[in-house]
């Protein structure tokens, strides 16, 4: 009987570790679309910009670039801290690559 409880045991325990990494690889998915978003709206920013508007663009481009490294990349930094980030890096790729 204790074999039967020990293998019950053993399989609670990576029951646990899966669904962790499970719900830990879905934040970094999301992460890397926050950033591939937010770093698409920049480009196109910069695709809008004329010889009247130049700096003003160029500057909010720039701040918004900032903002996109400090929010978003510092969430899939602070996810992907640990021994398990090079399981998830199929999920967070894409993103880094727009950055």
């Amino acid at each position: 009987m204790t074999t039967n409880s020990t293998m019950k045991d053993e399989f609670a325990k990576h029951a646990d570790y899966l669904n962790s990494l499970n719900e830990k690889r879905e934040r970094v998915v999301k992460a890397s679309r926050d950033v591939t978003m937010n770093s698409k709206k920049v480009i196109f920013q910069v695709h809008r910009i004329s010889k009247y508007n130049k700096d003003e663009v160029l500057l909010k481009a720039e701040n918004d670039l900032v903002a996109v490294t400090n929010q978003f990349m510092s969430k899939l930094v602070k996810e992907l801290q640990g021994t398990d980030f090079w399981k998830l890096r199929r999920a967070y790729t894409p993103g880094v690559s727009k950055q």
